[in-house]
């Protein structure tokens, strides 16, 4: 049952915070989930704990504890062919945007009235562009020069994202495909 609670919190503060931005309350957070919002606090500790939970869970896809680059679609940006792997660096960064990109602009909201919560969204960025880096020399299959790598961290961000899906109005396979092409062009990429 505990178990069951805490997925129920997770899936309601998700769709709470995407949706509502950082004022999404506890409150509402725990009658979501059909949990006291005791509950809540008991599984989480704090608000801002159960928002970096949130986070976390939704960069990898789970609440497993295996990081991003431990997990199979991680390895597989350094099988196949370049194009294969630039395919399965696009498919995994959509498949993360998708995920995230309300909650970062709630992240963003939050950093402006939580000191603890900018300092999160600056150790996420610096996280996602040590990644980025990392995954840029996997799909290339050799080291990458550090500015290719900071401007594919650029494209692949959530505020790009958030741009093209949101803005321009276009779908997550017409970025998908856009991204893989980015890759292919920016690392210099050729079978």
């Amino acid at each position: 049952m505990a178990q069951q609670n805490r997925q129920a919190v997770l899936e309601a503060a998700t769709a709470l915070f995407a949706e509502r931005g950082w004022s999404a309350s506890v409150r509402d957070i725990a009658r979501s989930a059909g949990v006291s919002v005791e509950t809540v606090y008991a599984h989480f500790g704090s608000k801002i704990d159960l928002f970096n939970q949130v986070v976390d869970v939704a960069v990898v896809g789970d609440d497993d504890p295996v990081a991003l680059v431990d997990r199979p679609e991680f390895a597989a940006l350094s099988r196949g062919r370049r194009h294969e792997r630039a395919s399965a660096a696009a498919a995994l960064n959509t498949a993360i945007n998708e995920r995230t990109v309300s909650l970062f602009s709630a992240l963003r909201e939050a950093a402006a009235v939580e000191p603890v919560l900018a300092t999160r969204l600056e150790v996420l960025r610096e996280s996602q562009r040590r990644t980025i880096h990392v995954a840029a020399a996997m799909v290339a299959g050799r080291e990458v020069a550090p500015d290719d790598a900071d401007g594919l961290w650029s494209l692949l961000s959530q505020d790009v994202y958030a741009l093209l899906c949101g803005s321009a109005g276009w779908s997550p396979t017409q970025y998908r495909e856009w991204v893989a092409g980015a890759i292919t062009t920016l690392l210099h990429l050729d079978d």
